[in-house]
Parts: C-alpha cells; structure tokens; sequence
C-alpha cells in the first residue's frame, strides 16, 4: 500500500517541482536586483515671490537623491542654510509613473514647515546615450511661506 502510494505522489510531486521552479528563480532575482540607486545633482533655482511677478535666480543647489525602484520610493537629501543655520533636510516621494528612462514622483506630504498647502513633484529623464547621468526637475508649488513657486533643475550624476 506504502509503495503505490509513495508511487502516485512522486509521479504528482515531479512535475509540480518542476513547474514551480522558475517562479521562485524570478521571485529571488527581483529581490536580488532591487537596488536603490544614488544620484547627485547640480542644480539651478528660481523662485516666484508672492507679491512680485518676477522669477528671483537662487545661488546654486546641491542635492542627493536614492531612487528605489522596487520600493516604488525616492529620498530627496539637501544641506539648507537658513538664518545662519544649516538644516538638514529629507523628503520623501512616491514615484507615480516608471519607465526604463524616466520617472515622475509626488513628495508625500503636502504641507508647508507652517502647516499650509503644497505640493511638490520630482521627473527624471534620462539623457541619451548615457547611463549614469539624469535631467532631473523639481517643481514647488505653495500658498506661504512667501513664495508661490519654485523650480530647480539640471543633471544628476550616478554615484
């Protein structure tokens, strides 16, 4: 009796081994490549003041970015100095649309340091013919602070 059953359930066990082994191949190999990626970024600045029609250029930004494709997820990493003080800053952003060469991020919190509205989008296009390097824009859009608009832009180069 052992032996016709040990002979029935080999004879399902075989090929269910073999149909599901190619499933956890892909499963861990998405796992294996899933990297975040680390870009550095130059980038220029412009502001729109609340009470001027005119874009005010800023000095230059320097800013970090990890994008985490797998996680669906970018980190926004930048040195602000502010009344004599650098403040570390850190935003999150969820990527919205994700293509081989470029991406669009919304931050994930949409309020002001002061609690009012905003919202803030990051898109990344790759430059052709160059893996390492990104065009990357920034767009802020807020109703305090004392700046309606602002948009950095530039390339991001891969650590």
């Amino acid at each position: 009796m052992f032996i016709k059953f040990r002979k029935h359930f080999c004879r399902f066990l075989i090929p269910v081994s073999f149909l599901t082994y190619p499933l956890f191949f892909f499963i861990s190999s998405e796992t294996v490549n899933a990297e975040v990626i680390k870009y550095k970024c130059e980038l220029q600045t412009y502001i729109l003041e609340s009470n001027d029609n005119n874009w005010e250029y800023l000095q230059n930004r320097y800013w970090d970015l990890n994008v985490d494709e797998f996680n669906k997820s970018l980190i926004q990493k930048y040195t602000l100095n502010f009344k004599d003080k650098k403040l570390s800053i850190q935003n999150y952003f969820k990527i919205i649309s994700l293509k081989k060469d470029s991406l669009v991020a919304i931050e994930e919190d949409m309020r002001t340091v002061e609690g009012g509205p905003q919202v803030s989008t990051i898109t990344f296009k790759k430059i052709e013919n160059s893996k390492d390097i990104m065009y990357m824009t920034y767009t802020n859009h807020m109703q305090n602070n004392g700046y309606d608009f602002t948009v950095h832009y530039g390339p991001c180069y891969r650590n």
